[in-house]
Order: C-alpha cells, then structure tokens, then sequence
C-alpha cells in the first residue's frame, strides 16, 4: 500500500487505512503472512466495509490508555464459522488501523465484545 486511505466506516467515523494493520510493531517487518492472514485479506477488507458489531473500549498500552474501535464480522465457511476482526486506535485524534486478523478461535471474538456497542448490523 503506496499512501494511507481515509474511509468512511459504517457509522459515517473516517478511520485511515495503511499498511499499519499489517506491521509487527514488536518485530518490524510485516504480520501479513502471520497465521495465514494473507488468504483472508478480502474478508477482513469487508470485516472494515461492513461489519456486524463496532464497540468501543479504552485499553492499557505500553505507555498509555487508549481508546479503540473493534470491528467484528463472523462469516461462514465450509468448516463452519470463522470471524473477522480489526482493530483502529485514536492517535493523534485520527482513528488508526492497529491490526486485523482471523480469530483461531470464536471465544477470542467474544472476549473482544467489551465497552460500548456502537454499532450492529440490522
């Protein structure tokens, strides 16, 4: 990805998308093929575009607190459900994509459903 790309998120909130959601901070490099990621990129896309819940939740960071915005979407495949998250922080007041990934598990999904529900999909 060239250059970070402002989009309109399903409550009308600009979140900026960049290759940030793809960084392993910890490590450097990119997280894209970490845990097969790379073959869900198109459903994580869509977990963005349109996701069943969005909550908000403050959380503890290295240095700080900071607010968060979870995207959660579960999907349908042929070995039964799979979820999408993603995950954008305020920095710098502009929400920023942190990460987004396939959960190994629906109980990773569930634990994430903390805070405040801001939106769900009718």
């Amino acid at each position: 990805m060239d250059k970070p790309v402002v989009f309109r998120d399903v409550i009308n909130d600009p979140v900026v998308i960049s290759e940030e959601l793809f960084k392993d901070r910890s490590k450097g490099g990119f997280k894209v093929l970490k845990a097969d990621r790379e073959i869900y990129l198109l459903m994580l896309a869509d977990t963005i575009k349109d996701p069943a819940e969005i909550w908000l939740t403050w959380v503890q960071g290295k240095d700080k607190v900071r607010l968060c915005k979870r995207y959660i979407a579960v999907y349908k495949d042929i070995k039964g459900k799979v979820g999408g998250y993603a995950v954008f922080d305020l920095i710098d007041d502009v929400w920023q994509g942190t990460t987004a990934f396939k959960p190994a598990n629906m109980k990773y999904l569930d634990s994430m459903r903390e805070g405040t529900l801001l939106y769900v999909r009718k």
